[in-house]
C-alpha cells in the first residue's frame, strides 16, 4: 500500500471505527421505543449521532495535521498537491462511504427483525385471521418500511454530503478545529431552516427534493471551494491580530493605578483564564442560539406544512440536541487544547497546586457546559409552540423509559462534560478529546444498556432494580475523577497511560458488577435462619395456656352448651339501683322465649350466684362454664330475685348456630391485615394493633364505589384498652372491631401514637365480622347481615352507616373479597353479592355443611372448614388458576356445589392469598401452603398442587391473608409475616424480582413483625 494511503488510514482509523459504531448502535438501542411500542419514523435519535460521527470523520483529514502541527510539512512535501487532495478525499470519502452503508442495512436488519418479531408475537392473532384488522396491520408494517428506507436515504446521504464538504472547507479556511466544528454544523443547519420555509408551500415530495437539492449543491460547491483553497493554500498565519471577547476585569485593572501593589488572586485568574480559552465556543454558541431561533419561528409560522412533511420536521427538530455539542466541545478543549498549544507545562509550574488547577478547569468547563448545553436550549425552546426535542409533552424515549425532556437534556449536559474532560485528560488536542469524549460517552452508554439487559433473563440475572444505579454511578465517578486528575499530572499521554487506564476502569466494573450481585441477592441470608425461633411455651408466657386459664376452649365444638339469655357484669350502679345483697355474680339482662333458662323461670333482672356449685364471679366466668357443660345436663342455679336467695333447676340445652358462631368468635384468636392496618384478637380478649391514620385519595372505579387510601398521622403499635374484645376486620380504609359486649367500634383513626375507638351505633348484639377492599360485613345474633364502606356521593366520598343485606336472618358464615361478598345460610346454601351494586344475594353454590368453623372468599372461589375438620371448595373454577388445587374434573363440578378439596380431616382454618395462593393451618398447629404459580386454562385432572409446609414449627394458631403474603400467629405470641405484601416481590407478568425494588425478594421464609407475648 503507498505510504500517503497507509498514513491516511492511520489518521482517520480511530474516528472511522466511531462513525461506525454511531452508525450501527443507535438503531438497535432506541427503535422501536420502551416496551416494544411502535414508532413511525426512527427518529432523531437515530441519526443524530451517525451525523455527529460523520462531521468528526469530515474534520479529520486536514484537523489532524493542525492539530498535530504538521500542516506545514504535508504543503513541503515532494508530492503534488493533486496527489495530496486526492488521497485525502478518496480515503475519507471511502470511510464516509461504508459509515453511510453500515447505517443503512443496522437500520434495514432493524426495522425488518422488530416487525417479524411484532409479527409473530403481539400481532399474531391479527394475522391469523384476515380480515380488516390484518390489513391495517400489513399497511402499518408497509409504511413502516418504506418511510424508514427513506428517512435513512434522506437525511443519512445528506449527512454524509454535508459533513463531508464542510469538513473540509472549514478546516482549510479557519485552521482551527472548534470553529470548524461549529461553522461544518451550522451552515447546513441555516441552509435547512431557510428552504425549510420557502417551500413550506409545496407537497411533501417537492419540500424533500427542494432541501435535498439545497444541501446538495452546498457539499458541491464546498468540495470544489476546499478543493481549488487546497491547490493554492500558503502556510501563513492569521496576521490580524487578536479576536477576543472583551475582558472587564483587566480593562478596569487598566484604569488602576499603577502605584499600588496589586493583591494576588490566583483563583481568579485561573478562572479568567479558563472562559479566555472557551471564547470560541461561547462565540459559536451565539451562532448556534440564531439558527435555533430560526427553527422556532419556522415552527412556529409553518406548524401546518411541518405536520405534513416529517422528514423535514425531523431534521429540524434536532437542532436543539445539537446543543449538547457544547459540552463536547467545551471539555475537550479544557485540557488537551493546552497541551497542543504547549502551554500546559507552564501552567503546572504556576504558584498554585495541582489539585486547584484541576477543579478550576473541572467546575469552569462543567458549568459553562450545563449552561450551554443544558439551560439555555431548554428556556429558547420554550418559545416554540411545542417541545421541539420530542415533538410532545409527555418526554423521549430513551433506555427503556419515557424520560422527561428537561431533565435529560441537563443530566447529558453534565455527563458528557464529564466525560469528555476525562477524555480530554487522556488527548494531546481538542480533535482527539472530542473523539475520546464521544466513544466514553458511547462505552458508558453501553455499560448502562448492560447493566439494564442483566436481569432480562428469565433464567440467570445478576440483578435488577435501581442498586445497579446506587452503587454504579458513585463508584464510576468517583474512579473517572480520580483517573483524569492522575493523568491530568502527566505532561504526555502515552500507550501505558490508556493501558492503566483501560485496566482501572475494567477493574472498578468487575468490582461494581459482583459488589451488587452479593447486595442484591442477599448473600449474607445464607447465614441465616428462614424462619424466626419460636420460643419455649411455659405457663403464663404460652398464648393457649393464659386462654385456657380463663376457661375457653381453642375451637369449641357444637356440643357446647346453651342456657339462652344474656347476661353482663356487675356494677356499682347497678349493685346501688336494685339494691343488691352483694356486688359478686352475673345479671340477666334478658331471657330468649323457649330457651332452657326460660322453662327454668330465670327472669331478667335475676342475679346469678352460683351455676352448679360454683360461685360466679362475673359474666365471662358463667359464659364459658356453661360452654363447657355438656348438653342435657340438670344442673342446680342460685339466684337473687328481688332481695331474696332462690335455688333452680336448669337443663343445660345445645348451643344453636347463632350462638355457636358467636361463641366461636369470642373463643378463638383472630387475625386482619390489610395496607398499614394489622390487627390481632388473642383468646383472652386482648386486641393488638398496628396501624395509621388512611385518608381517601380519588375514586378508583366509579361503579363500584372503590377508593385510593394514603396512610397519614402518627403510627400505633401495641395493645388497645379493655381485654373484651372478640373480633376485628381491616381494609384499607379502616379497622372496625366487636367487644365481648356486642358492640361495634370504629379504630380507623390514631391520635399522638394512640388509637381512637368510637363506637358504631347502640347495637350490643353483634358477633362478627369481616373485611373486604373497601367494605365490611358484620354478622348479628339474630342472624342478619350488615355492610357498610365508603361510597361516592356529591359532596365526595363518605362511609355510609352499615346496611341490612337482604331480608334473610339466617345467616351463619360469610366473607369478603376485594369487591365481593359471600355468605352462608342455615341451609347450607351459599350466597354471593358485589359491593356497591344494588343487586341483591343471588344464590351460587351448594354448600358442604351447615356449620362451617373456618369460611374464606377470593375473586372467584369460596373455601370452608367443616366441623369434622374436611376442607372444602366451589365456585367459578374451571378456567382459572385455583382449578389446580383440586383438578380439572373436580373443578367442573365446583361451579353448582362445593366439593371436596384433598382427603385430610384434619383441618382448623384455611385463607385465599392473592391470586392462586392458599394457606391453612391444621389442628395439630402445622402450617401448609398452597402455590399454583399463576397458571390459566384447562388443566388435566393429574396436575393438582399439593400443600406444603412452610414453617419446621407446629405450634401455629391462627394465620389470615395480607395482600400477597400472609400473617401467622404462634402459641409463643410470634407474630410472623410470611411473603412480600407488595405482590410478592415479583413481576405479576415474568415471574421475575420486581424491577422497582432495591433487592431481590428474600430467601427467608418468613420474619417476626411482634411478640405479642411481651
Amino acid at each position: 500500500m503507498n505510504g500517503l494511503v497507509r498514513k491516511e488510514v492511520r489518521s482517520i482509523l480511530p474516528v472511522w471505527l466511531l462513525a461506525m459504531a454511531l452508525a450501527i448502535i443507535p438503531v438497535w438501542v432506541v427503535w422501536p421505543g420502551p416496551h416494544g411500542m411502535m414508532l413511525e419514523e426512527l427518529g432523531l435519535l437515530v441519526f443524530a449521532p451517525f451525523g455527529l460521527g460523520v462531521l468528526l470523520l469530515g474534520l479529520t483529514p486536514f484537523g489532524q495535521e493542525l492539530n498535530w502541527g504538521t500542516f506545514p510539512v504535508l504543503l513541503s512535501q515532494p508530492v503534488s498537491r493533486r496527489r495530496l487532495w486526492l488521497v485525502k478525499v478518496t480515503v475519507v470519502g471511502v470511510a464516509l462511504g461504508f459509515a453511510f452503508l453500515a447505517l443503512c442495512l443496522s437500520n434495514h436488519f432493524r426495522v425488518d427483525s422488530t416487525l417479524d418479531s411484532m409479527k409473530h408475537t403481539i400481532w399474531r392473532n391479527a394475522f391469523e385471521r384476515p380480515g380488516e384488522q390484518s390489513q391495517y396491520f400489513q399497511k402499518l408494517i408497509a409504511d413502516t418500511r418504506r418511510t424508514a428506507s427513506q428517512d435513512t436515504l434522506l437525511v443519512g446521504g445528506l449527512e454524509v454530503l454535508a459533513g463531508f464538504a464542510g469538513g473540509l472547507w472549514t478546516t482549510l479556511l479557519f485552521r482551527q478545529v472548534t470553529a470548524a466544528f461549529w461553522l461544518t454544523l451550522l451552515v447546513p443547519l441555516g441552509l435547512t431552516v431557510v428552504g425549510s420555509s420557502a417551500l413550506k408551500n409545496f407537497p411533501d415530495a417537492v419540500g424533500r427534493s427542494g432541501l435535498a437539492l439545497v444541501l446538495g449543491a452546498y457539499s458541491v460547491v464546498g468540495f470544489f471551494w476546499a478543493k481549488r483553497f487546497f491547490l493554492r493554500v500558503q502556510d501563513t498565519q492569521w496576521t490580524g491580530g487578536n479576536i477576543a471577547l472583551p475582558s472587564w476585569g483587566e480593562l478596569a485593572a487598566g484604569r488602576a493605578s499603577v502605584l499600588g501593589r496589586r493583591r494576588p488572586k490566583p483563583i481568579r485568574a485561573l478562572v479568567r483564564k479558563e472562559f479566555q480559552a472557551q471564547q470560541v465556543n461561547v462565540l459559536l454558541a451565539g451562532g448556534l442560539l440564531l439558527v435555533h431561533l430560526g427553527v422556532i419561528a419556522v415552527r412556529r409560522f409553518s406548524a401546518d406544512y411541518l405536520a405534513t412533511h416529517q422528514s423535514i420536521a425531523m431534521t429540524l427538530d434536532m437542532v436543539p440536541w445539537l446543543w449538547l455539542a457544547m459540552p463536547l466541545l467545551i471539555a475537550s478543549v479544557a485540557v488537551a487544547e493546552e497541551r497542543k498549544l504547549g502551554m500546559f507545562q507552564s501552567t503546572l509550574c504556576l504558584p498554585v497546586s495541582r489539585q486547584v488547577q484541576f477543579l478550576t478547569k473541572l467546575v469552569v468547563a462543567t458549568a459553562l457546559a450545563f449552561v450551554l448545553g443544558g439551560v439555555v436550549p431548554l428556556l429558547v425552546d420554550k418559545l416554540g409552540p411545542h417541545n421541539s426535542i420530542t415533538g410532545s409533552a409527555g418526554g423521549l424515549a430513551f433506555l427503556r423509559g419515557i424520560r422527561p425532556v428537561e431533565s435529560l437534556q441537563l443530566v447529558c449536559s453534565v455527563g458528557l462534560t464529564l466525560l469528555a474532560f476525562y477524555g480530554s485528560t487522556l488527548t494531546r488536542n481538542a480533535l482527539q478529546g472530542m473523539g475520546a469524549g464521544l466513544s466514553a460517552a458511547i462505552v458508558t452508554f453501553l455499560i448502562i444498556l448492560g447493566a439494564q439487559s442483566a436481569g432480562d433473563s428469565l433464567e440467570f440475572f445478576l440483578w435488577r432494580g435501581p442498586l445497579i444505579a446506587w452503587i454504579g454511578w458513585p463508584v464510576m465517578s468517583l474512579t473517572l475523577f480520580l483517573l483524569a486528575y492522575r493523568n491530568y499530572t502527566k505532561l504526555q499521554p502515552d500507550s501505558r497511560l490508556w493501558a492503566r487506564n483501560v485496566a482501572a476502569v475494567l477493574a472498578m466494573l468487575l468490582c461494581v458488577s459482583a459488589v451488587t450481585t452479593i447486595i442484591y441477592h442477599r448473600a449474607w441470608e445464607a447465614w441465616l435462619p428462614e424462619e424466626p425461633s419460636h420460643g419455649f411455651t411455659f405457663v403464663g408466657q404460652n398464648l393457649m395456656e393464659k386462654r385456657e386459664v380463663v376457661g375457653g376452649v381453642f375451637r369449641p365444638l357444637l356440643t357446647s352448651g346453651y342456657l339462652g339469655m344474656s347476661i353482663q357484669d356487675l356494677t356499682p350502679a347497678l349493685v346501688k339501683e336494685f339494691k343488691l345483697q352483694q356486688s359478686t355474680g352475673a345479671l340477666v339482662a334478658n331471657v330468649e322465649p323457649n330457651s332452657p333458662a326460660h322453662a327454668a323461670g330465670l327472669k331478667s333482672r335475676d342475679v346469678v350466684l352460683q351455676f352448679d356449685g360454683k360461685n360466679v364471679a362475673d359474666s365471662q366466668q358463667l359464659a364459658m362454664t356453661v360452654a363447657k357443660m355438656k348438653p342435657e345436663s340438670k344442673v342446680p342455679i342460685e339466684i337473687e330475685r328481688d332481695g331474696s336467695t332462690l335455688t333452680l333447676q336448669i337443663d343445660v340445652g345445645l348451643m344453636p348456630k347463632m350462638r355457636w358462631m358467636a361463641q366461636q368468635s369470642r373463643a378463638v384468636s383472630k387475625l386482619a391485615a390489610s395496607g398499614s392496618q394489622t390487627a390481632v384478637v388473642l383468646p383472652d380478649g386482648r386486641l393488638w394493633l398496628q396501624q395509621r391514620s388512611v385518608r381517601p385519595i380519588r375514586r378508583r372505579m366509579v361503579d363500584q364505589g372503590m377508593v385510593a387510601w394514603y396512610a397519614t398521622g402518627p403510627r400505633h403499635t401495641g395493645f388497645v384498652s379493655g381485654s373484651d374484645w372478640k373480633d376485628v376486620a381491616a381494609t384499607l380504609g379502616g379497622c372496625f372491631g366487636i367487644r365481648g359486649d356486642g358492640t361495634l367500634w370504629d379504630l380507623s383513626e390514631t391520635e399522638k401514637g394512640g388509637v381512637v375507638s368510637r363506637m358504631v351505633g347502640e347495637d350490643h348484639d353483634w358477633v362478627a365480622i369481616s373485611g373486604g377492599g373497601e367494605h365490611f360485613s358484620a354478622l348479628k345474633s339474630d342472624g342478619t347481615l350488615w355492610q357498610w364502606g365508603w361510597r361516592h356521593t356529591p359532596s365526595g366520598l363518605k362511609r355510609m352507616d352499615p346496611m341490612q343485606v337482604g331480608g334473610a336472618n339466617d345467616w351463619v358464615a360469610f366473607s369478603d373479597s376485594w369487591t365481593q361478598s359471600a355468605a352462608m345460610k342455615s341451609d347450607g346454601s351459599v350466597w354471593r353479592w358485589y359491593w356497591g351494586s344494588p343487586s341483591p344475594p343471588r344464590r351460587w353454590l351448594t354448600g358442604a355443611c351447615t356449620e362451617p368453623v373456618s369460611y374464606a372468599l377470593t375473586y372467584n372461589a369460596v373455601a370452608s372448614v367443616c366441623a369434622d375438620g374436611t376442607l372444602w371448595i366451589g365456585g367459578d373454577l374451571t378456567n382459572s388458576e385455583y382449578a389446580r388445587l383440586i383438578g380439572f374434573g373436580q373443578a367442573q363440578r365446583a361451579g353448582g356445589e362445593m366439593v371436596r378439596w384433598g382427603n385430610d380431616s384434619d383441618w382448623r382454618e384455611v385463607r385465599f392469598v392473592s391470586w392462586g395462593k392458599a394457606v391453612g393451618v391444621k389442628r395439630d398447629g402445622s402450617l401448609w401452603e398452597w402455590d399454583v404459580n399463576h397458571t390459566f386454562g384447562p388443566m388435566s385432572g393429574g396436575w393438582v398442587t399439593s400443600p406444603t409446609m412452610p414453617s419446621h414449627y407446629s405450634d401455629w394458631m391462627s394465620v389470615c391473608e395480607d395482600d400477597n403474603a400472609f400473617l401467622a400467629l404462634a402459641r409463643d405470641g410470634s407474630l410472623c409475616l410470611w411473603g412480600d405484601p407488595d405482590n410478592g416481590g415479583y413481576d405479576s407478568w415474568n415471574g421475575l424480582p420486581d424491577s422497582r425494588r432495591l433487592l431481590m425478594p428474600s430467601r427467608l421464609k418468613a420474619r417476626r413483625i411482634a411478640d405479642l407475648a411481651r
